[in-house]
């Protein structure tokens, strides 16, 4: 009875592995993969094979916020207030505290107008309209 159980288990494990070996003969050709997924074997991971040179390419978090601080620090009623802000998928979260109203909106037509950013949560606090 012991036999047959090393034969059963032998016999399971020659099927697993013949049923695999089709698998490996498979080449995988960049012509191939392109025309199953899209996606060029030539190009890296997260670029898309469809996406052209000559394509917009919208910036990162990282870029808007250097963008962001950049624009900040060169306007000159903005540059010495205590603006912060965070970048999260081409949302601005502008937050700290501004001399007025007309700062807080002047920060907000200003990162509005930055390349990329989808919308601007201004979360600054103006200190002498109050």
């Amino acid at each position: 009875m012991n036999l047959n159980f090393k034969l059963i288990g032998i016999s399971l494990i020659s099927l697993m592995i013949a049923a695999a070996l089709p698998a490996c003969d498979r080449s995988a050709t960049n012509d191939n993969a392109v025309s199953k997924t899209g996606v060029s074997l030539d190009k890296p991971a997260d670029t898309p094979a469809s996406q052209s040179t000559n394509a917009v390419v919208s910036p990162g978090d990282s870029e808007i916020s250097n963008k962001v601080k950049e624009a900040i620090a060169a306007d000159a009623s903005l540059k010495t207030l205590d603006i912060t802000s965070q970048v999260d998928k081409g949302v601005v979260q502008l937050s700290g505290f501004v001399d007025s109203e007309v700062s807080r909106n002047r920060a907000n037509e200003l990162v509005t107008g930055i390349a990329g950013v989808g919308r601007v949560d201004n979360r600054l606090v103006p200190m002498k309209d109050k």
